[in-house]
């Protein structure tokens, strides 16, 4: 009896420190470690985009031009004419058009206006029975005298595309020319009352530009009556103006 009290005595010393020696080897954790899932952001680029959408050119062009081969139509006042087609000397013209791109595309459009000298009228130097005006010889001296247009048109215009600098174009105006005469109708030293009728001008033709600046040639005509009031007589024709302009601008924009 002394003998199995004294062996489990031992078993239960024994069995005590081992678990203290292994308590001290691997100690228990009294907390948990809670392993958490590594977040990854992700950061993207956002574009933002300019949604105020953008406006279409606007631009102001100053341009001065000459004529070449300028004629007039034959004025024929009771069975005389009064002067030749061609006319004696050159005109010239200083213009300023607001042009507008529409719809971002290669079309534009706009409103010009003008001073437009004229050439001189070529005038017959005689002409024969019935006079206009009463004289005592067969044969008596004219002078037909010329006129000014200050027009106001619209404007069309077709670019067709940018290529090194240049664009190339077609171009037509269409609208009202304000003529201003030079001088009466001047017969035997004598002047008569000439009046020169307002009318119609359009013009048309081919240009382009070169960044800001341009160049382009266009056939013009401006549209006139003259009327001629001589004693109780009247006597009226067409007078219009034709010839083609070369002309060369510059480009404000807007």
């Amino acid at each position: 009896m002394k003998k199995f009290t004294f062996l489990l005595s031992s078993i239960l010393i024994l069995s005590t420190s081992v678990y203290a020696k292994e308590m001290m080897v691997n100690p228990m954790e009294s907390k948990e470690v809670v392993e958490q899932p590594m977040v990854v952001e992700e950061v993207s680029t956002v574009v933002v985009q300019d949604i105020v959408p953008r406006k279409n050119k606007q631009y102001l062009v100053l341009k001065v031009g000459g004529d070449i081969s300028p004629e007039y139509e034959n004025v024929n006042l009771n069975g005389n004419k009064l002067n030749s087609k061609s006319a004696k000397n050159l005109g010239y013209e200083i213009s300023l058009e607001f042009m507008q791109q529409l719809w971002h595309s290669n079309f534009e459009v706009g409103l010009g206006t003008a001073y437009q000298r004229h050439g001189g009228v070529k005038s017959i130097n005689s002409v024969s029975e019935p006079e206009i005006v009463r004289a005592s010889t067969n044969e008596i001296s004219v002078n037909l005298g010329r006129y000014d247009s200050v027009p106001l048109y619209l404007i069309g215009k077709y670019n067709f595309g940018f290529w090194k600098g240049w664009s190339p174009y077609i171009k037509g105006d269409i609208g009202y020319s304000f003529n201003i005469k030079d001088h009466s109708l001047r017969e035997a030293g004598e002047s008569i009352p000439t009046k020169i009728d307002d009318g119609l001008y359009y013009g048309v033709g081919l240009g382009a530009e070169y960044y800001n600046w341009t160049v382009d040639a266009m056939y013009k005509v401006n549209k006139a009556d003259i009327k001629v009031h001589a004693d109780a007589d009247r006597y009226s024709d067409n007078f219009d103006y034709s010839r083609v302009t070369l002309s060369v601008g510059y480009k404000f924009d807007l």
